[in-house]
């Protein structure tokens, strides 16, 4: 590839380049296994992966255009799906009309947050370019496609929709679905081509009424010791990629025994 860095490149353009290793590769890698990874994951369902994906275009400002209000009530029936599939073709995002309004209503909620705000107000943003590059230790493939890096002040920021935006909530999420080895995958990858990221930053805002918002930044010293986790997990898919081996990595079984509080029963037995 002779451009690493693709401004106009659409989503679909960028998913379609399988040979390259994303965040999301990466983090299934770690919350699940090298099998579960290789063979797919659990996928959200339509409705939830469109809703976020319709939030992120409208936020963007530049792909507002690709979300499209449906005539539909619901997305059943045959109609739906015809129409859906002709959405897909031509790289927009359908929403039944309840849908659409919520997405327009998170956004809306997103744009109230002065914090994030300022981050979208910023005159040096650059929304959805694909980036890629060669990893300089292993010689792997890699991609990433922040939603929003900044030219002059090394802001890199993702627009998550989530169930909680209650800081500690959230906190519980960040560490469960990897959203940390995201980050610093991110920052790896944007760094290798030049595009400074001091600072990674999630906009965060809830799938429910009222629609509250949150910002995240995550810590240097916290971004430091994702980093090692994703060098540590690049070496390990190298390693997989020479020996073909993609197991889960479980022991060939497990004895169970009894827990301490299946213990404490016996006192009174």
């Amino acid at each position: 590839m002779d451009t690493l860095i693709k401004y106009d490149e659409t989503n679909r353009e960028y998913h379609s380049k399988k040979e390259y290793i994303s965040s999301s590769f990466v983090k299934g890698w770690n919350t699940a296994t090298p099998y579960h990874v290789m063979n797919g994951n659990k996928e959200l369902s339509p409705s939830i992966a469109d809703l976020g994906s319709a939030v992120h275009a409208m936020w963007e400002g530049k792909n507002r255009k690709q979300v499209v209000i449906g005539k539909h009530k619901t997305r059943a029936g045959k109609a739906w799906a015809e129409d859906y599939a002709k959405a897909q073709e031509n790289d927009q995002i359908l929403l039944p009309e309840g849908e659409y309004q919520k997405a327009l209503r998170m956004t809306a909620a997103l744009w109230k947050n002065p914090e994030i705000r300022k981050l979208g107000r910023n005159k040096n943003r650059v929304c959805e370019a694909s980036i890629y590059c060669k990893h300089e230790r292993t010689g792997l493939l890699l991609k990433a496609r922040p939603d929003q890096f900044t030219t002059d002040n090394g802001v890199v920021l993702d627009i998550k929709t989530t169930i909680s935006a209650d800081p500690q909530r959230f906190q519980r999420q960040f560490f469960d679905l990897g959203y940390g080895i995201q980050a610093a995958f991110y920052r790896l990858v944007c760094e290798q081509q030049g595009i400074e990221c001091k600072y990674f930053a999630f906009g965060c805002v809830e799938k429910t009424e009222p629609f509250a918002t949150n910002l995240f930044i995550v810590s240097q010293d916290l971004m430091d010791r994702y980093t090692k986790v994703v060098e540590r997990t690049l070496d390990q898919i190298k390693l997989a990629q020479e020996t073909n081996d993609y197991s889960t990595g479980w022991p060939n079984f497990t004895m169970i025994h009894t827990p301490e509080w299946m213990k404490q029963d016996d006192e009174w037995s």
